[in-house]
């Protein structure tokens, strides 16, 4: 997927202050890398509010604040997996099983993704628009929730209309 909301980047470290992408340690609370990264990867990859612009009809429109890359795209994209090219860099330690293991890689990576989206959801970083389907080839769709409680609404109102949901 594209860059296309590097200004949605701006939106995601409030909700790092505000304690949202925390995880708590020896009783005090610490920035979760984790979630921010996959946060982030999502807001970069989503179309910023400044950036849209409405069309004619709601249908016409790409909604803001939506990621839909799906969890496969991401773990490749954001290193988590071991691809062949890597071996030359990583030198001759790395033996062929590693390389040969992408899909136990790949199930493993996509899982830990899944479970960070869980974790984004609970704390109402993120919301499950549209539910993935094998049947269908369709990937999550995830309202980022960067705004205001007024700004996340008008967002969901634009998505729901444009994915067919009111």
């Amino acid at each position: 997927m594209a860059f296309m909301g590097y200004k949605n980047a701006d939106r995601v470290y409030p909700l790092a202050r505000q304690g949202k992408l925390a995880i708590y340690r020896d009783g005090r609370p610490r920035l979760d890398d984790r979630l921010l990264n996959v946060l982030m990867y999502m807001a970069l990859r989503a179309k910023s509010k400044e950036d849209y612009r409405p069309g004619k009809t709601e249908k016409s429109r790409m909604p803001y604040w939506c990621y839909w890359g799906g969890n496969s795209t991401m773990a490749s994209e954001m290193g988590m997996l071991f691809s062949p090219e890597m071996r030359g860099d990583l030198g001759e330690a790395t033996s062929d099983e590693a390389v040969d293991s992408t899909a136990a890689r790949m199930e493993k990576a996509t899982k830990r993704i899944s479970e960070l989206h869980g974790i984004l959801e609970k704390r109402g970083v993120i919301k499950k628009l549209v539910k993935a389907s094998n049947f269908t080839g369709t990937n999550n769709v995830w309202l980022l929730l960067l705004g205001t409680p007024e700004e996340n609404a008008e967002a969901e109102r634009i998505a729901k209309a444009y994915y067919g949901l009111q």
